[in-house]
C-alpha cells in the first residue's frame, strides 16, 4: 500500500526546508541579522508545512484539525512576507527610519489578512479540507489572496526603492525569490486542490538559501559586499590569466581616523560609516568589478582597467561621491579615505600577494601625504589665528592710547 500523494509531497518539502536550516545554523556567522531572519523564515515555513498536514486530517470525523490547519497556513503564509521584508532590510545600507514605512505597510497587510481569517473562522470563508479529503476554497478565497499578493508586490517595490543601497546581485536574487509565492498564490486560484501557496513559500526559502544566504562564505556580514576570501580567489584568477594587453587593476583604501571615530562616537557609528562607504563603492563601480571589505576599515576593489588614467578617474569618482555624501551631514564627522591603486603588469611576473603589498604601500604613502597636508593646514590656521589676534591686540592698544590722549 503506497503513501498518499500529499504525504509524499509534504515529506519532500520538509527535507527541502530542513537541510538549509541545519547548514545555516552550522555556519560561521550564526549571529548575523541575515542568518537570524533566514532562520525565522525557515522555521515559519516548517510551521506552514505542519498546518498543511493538519488541514488534511480529520480525527473521528471532526473537522476542527482541518480548519485549524487551514487557518495556520493562511495566516502564517502572510507572516512569511513580513519576515522576508526584515531579511531584505538586513542587506540594505540605509537609515532604519527610511525603511520603517515599508515594513509597516507589510505589517498592515498581514493584519488585514489575519482579520479576514478571523472574521471567516468557522464560516467556510477560507480554504480547508473537508472530512472526505476534498479541498474547499471558501466563499471569499479570492479576496483573502489579495493581501498575500499585495505583500509580495510591496516587497518588489521596496527593493526597487532602495536599489542603490543594496548589492545588485543580492537585490536581483531577492526580487526573483518573490516570484515563487506570487506564482503559487496566482495558480492556487485555478488549481485549488493543490497546496501551491505553501510550495511557493518553501521554494522561496530554498531559493534564498541557494543564491543569497549560501553566499555568506564569500560575503562580509556587516556590509553585504565581498569579503577577503572572495577577493583573494578572484585576484589569483586574474593573475593567472593576465597577459600583455589583458591587464587589470586593484585599489585599496581605508577610512581616515577610523579609530578616533570609534573612540569618540562609538562602534555603532563606526559600523554605520563602514556600511555607508560600502554603499558608495558599490554605486561607483560596475557590477563585474569586485568590491570587498578585507578587514577592519580596509576595502579592496578589483577591476578590469588597463590604463592608469582611467584608474585615476575611478578613484576621483569615489572621492567626489564622498564629498557629496559629507555635504548631507549624516554623520557628526567627515568620511574621508586614503587610497592606493595600480595597474597589474604581467611582464613583471608578480604574484597576487606581491602586487597587493605594492598597492598597500601606495595607500600608506597617500595616507602619510594626507596626514602631512592636514598637519600643515592646522599649522597655517594656527599662524593665521595668531596673526589675527596680534592685529586685534594692536588695534585695541591703539584705541586705548587714543582714549588716554583724549
Amino acid at each position: 500500500m503506497g503513501l498518499p500523494s500529499w504525504i509524499t509531497i509534504d515529506l519532500f518539502l520538509f527535507f527541502m526546508l530542513l537541510f538549509p536550516l541545519i547548514e545555516v545554523r552550522r555556519g560561521t556567522v550564526r549571529e548575523s541579522s541575515q542568518c537570524r531572519y533566514f532562520t525565522w523564515m525557515s522555521v515559519l515555513a516548517l510551521l506552514l508545512l505542519f498546518g498543511e498536514v493538519l488541514s488534511q486530517l480529520s480525527i473521528g470525523g471532526s473537522l476542527y484539525p482541518a480548519v485549524l490547519g487551514s487557518f495556520l497556513v493562511s495566516a502564517l503564509n502572510a507572516m512569511e512576507f513580513v519576515i522576508w521584508m526584515l531579511y531584505a532590510s538586513s542587506w540594505i545600507h540605509a537609515p532604519r527610519h527610511r525603511m520603517r514605512p515599508y515594513i509597516l505597510r507589510e505589517g498592515c497587510c498581514f493584519f488585514l489578512q489575519l482579520h479576514l481569517l478571523l472574521v471567516g473562522l468557522g464560516r467556510g470563508y477560507f480554504p480547508w479540507f473537508d472530512v472526505s479529503g476534498s479541498f474547499a476554497g471558501g466563499a471569499y478565497f479570492l479576496i483573502q489572496l489579495l493581501p498575500i499578493l499585495s505583500l509580495a508586490a510591496f516587497g518588489e517595490l521596496y527593493l526597487i526603492s532602495f536599489r542603490k543601497k543594496i548589492n545588485t546581485f543580492i537585490r536581483r536574487q531577492l526580487m526573483l525569490s518573490l516570484l515563487f509565492p506570487l506564482l503559487g498564490g496566482t495558480l492556487s486560484v485555478f488549481f485549488q486542490d493543490l497546496p501551491l501557496e505553501l510550495m511557493g513559500a518553501v521554494c522561496m526559502v530554498q531559493f534564498i538559501y541557494t543564491f543569497v544566504q549560501n553566499q555568506d562564505a564569500n560575503t562580509d556580514f556587516l556590509t553585504g559586499i565581498a569579503n577577503r576570501r572572495l577577493f583573494d580567489l578572484r585576484i589569483e584568477q586574474k593573475v593567472r590569466k593576465a597577459m600583455p594587453g589583458c591587464a587589470f587593476s586593484a585599489i585599496t583604501m581605508d577610512i581616515d581616523g577610523f579609530k578616533q571615530i570609534n573612540d569618540t562616537y562609538g562602534h555603532g557609528q563606526g559600523d554605520a560609516a563602514l556600511q555607508s562607504l560600502a554603499s558608495i563603492l558599490i554605486s561607483c563601480f560596475r557590477q563585474d568589478d569586485t568590491v570587498a571589505r578585507s578587514g577592519g576599515d580596509e576595502f579592496c576593489i578589483l577591476l578590469d582597467v588597463a590604463r592608469e588614467d582611467t584608474l585615476c578617474e575611478a578613484v576621483s569618482r569615489v572621492r567626489k561621491r564622498l564629498a557629496h555624501f559629507n555635504e548631507k551631514n549624516e554623520f557628526p564627522f567627515n568620511l574621508e579615505i586614503s587610497a592606493g591603486y595600480a595597474v597589474y603588469d604581467p611582464n613583471r611576473g608578480e604574484t597576487a600577494a606581491e602586487f597587493m603589498n605594492y598597492v598597500d604601500q601606495l595607500m600608506y604613502e597617500d595616507k602619510h601625504k594626507r596626514c602631512k597636508s592636514r598637519d600643515i593646514g592646522k599649522i597655517e590656521n594656527q599662524i593665521e589665528n595668531r596673526m589675527e589676534n596680534k592685529i586685534e591686540n594692536k588695534a585695541e592698544a591703539i584705541k586705548q592710547l587714543e582714549q588716554i590722549a583724549g
